[in-house]
């Protein structure tokens, strides 16, 4: 009697593991947009040193592809050249406003996870970092930004349009140079026009971006980097004395 084969083994139960999501299934939370505008904003800020409001995007697209893992991913890849390609042949001015800069980049780090999206924020400061140390628009304004931080004593990020004047013509190079009391009249004159009604034009406060308008107005004419450094050094001078007899006033 032939013998009856034993019974197959029951099959193994699978288990079923979970699956992964790819590198673009990764979706930001509307909070998390709108942390990362906010970011984003600030790095144009910093980008933005001129506070001509713009900034070139050949120079945007050279730090971007210089940035480590910023075309691991398909998309991301795929976005930014559709984008660049799209500027390239509709802005003549080959320039990036702030609304634009930010939600290019939040398009390009839609599909990154937190750990990802720090690691590429950081890249992109570094590199701007790197770019700005070598750009003397960028050196000069990092001067002129230090100054009007060291004005700016009680931290309401305005300085007011009188106090401006008084540092100004205390100053030796202002007192000798003609052409910077000129163009000091000048900018007080376009400026003073757009003055709240009822308010004193020496009254009026200057936040940084007019600040450093006033100062490259002012001081535009120096070719010469020793000079120029050395006419905000006199600046800086006269502010500290008078954050020093204010600060005196105010213990008296």
């Amino acid at each position: 009697v032939p013998e009856t084969p034993p019974p197959p083994p029951p099959p193994q139960q699978q288990q079923q593991q979970p699956k992964q999501q790819g590198r673009g299934s990764f979706k930001v939370t509307q909070e998390e947009q709108e942390e990362r505008l906010a970011l984003f904003d600030e790095l144009f800020d910093r980008w933005d040193v001129s506070c001509s409001g713009s900034v070139p995007y050949q120079d945007f697209r050279k730090m971007v592809e210089g940035v480590p893992g910023v075309f691991e991913s398909k998309t991301t890849r795929r976005v930014l050249v559709q984008w660049l390609s799209q500027v390239a042949g509709q802005r003549s001015s080959e320039s990036l406003g702030k609304a634009h800069f930010s939600t290019l980049l939040l398009a390009l780090t839609s599909a990154l996870p937190p750990e990802k999206f720090t690691q590429l924020l950081q890249g992109l400061r570094v590199g701007l970092a790197r770019q700005q140390a070598e750009d003397p628009v960028a050196i000069r304004a990092r001067a002129l930004k230090e100054l009007f931080r060291q004005w700016d004593f009680n931290g309401n990020g305005v300085i007011e349009l009188g106090e401006l004047e008084l540092v100004a013509g205390a100053t030796e190079a202002f007192q000798n140079t003609r052409m910077m009391r000129k163009n000091s009249a000048r900018w007080k004159a376009q400026f003073t026009r757009g003055a709240p009604k009822g308010h004193s034009a020496h009254a009026v406060g200057l936040t940084w971006p007019e600040f450093y308008s006033f100062m490259t107005q002012v001081l535009g004419a120096m070719a010469d980097e020793d000079e120029w450094f050395s006419v905000v050094e006199q600046f800086r001078r006269r502010v500290v004395a008078a954050c020093r007899a204010v600060k005196r006033f105010a213990q008296a």
